[in-house]
């Protein structure tokens, strides 16, 4: 058992690992995709608390394409507790000061995700 394709509701072909518990909309065949999940995987298993890794937990991955500048793919992530009916991130968020300090955000869709590492895997 490893990735399987689903479909949303909606119409949208998405990817699960049901053994690992992870999520993406991105095709995890993909050339380099698979080795950069991992290598995320490993990042936030090591920083989850050992009641996060045996709750009932999810983590969704977000490949960022960054070819255009550099061969590196960036990814980005949350953990969506299904328990608490919430989502985190294995390191600390301070939206007060990336609302008003220096950081810019672009969107609430900006603030939710948070960069986990930057793998260099190729352009994909």
């Amino acid at each position: 058992m490893g990735w399987e394709a689903y479909v949303h509701p909606e119409g949208n072909i998405y990817y699960g690992n049901p053994q690992t518990r992870v999520v993406s909309d991105t095709d995890p065949r993909q050339n380099g995709v698979l080795a950069a999940f991992n290598a995320a995987m490993e990042t936030v298993r090591n920083q989850l608390s050992d009641a996060s890794k045996s709750g009932n937990i999810e983590v969704f991955l977000i490949p960022t394409d960054m070819s255009t500048t550099s061969p590196e793919l960036v990814i980005e992530y949350y953990v969506v507790d299904y328990d608490h009916r919430s989502i985190f991130w294995v390191e600390d968020v301070e939206i007060v000061k990336d609302l008003f300090g220096s950081a810019r955000i672009d969107s609430m869709e900006h603030l939710r995700k948070s960069r986990i590492s930057t793998i260099k895997t190729g352009i994909i």
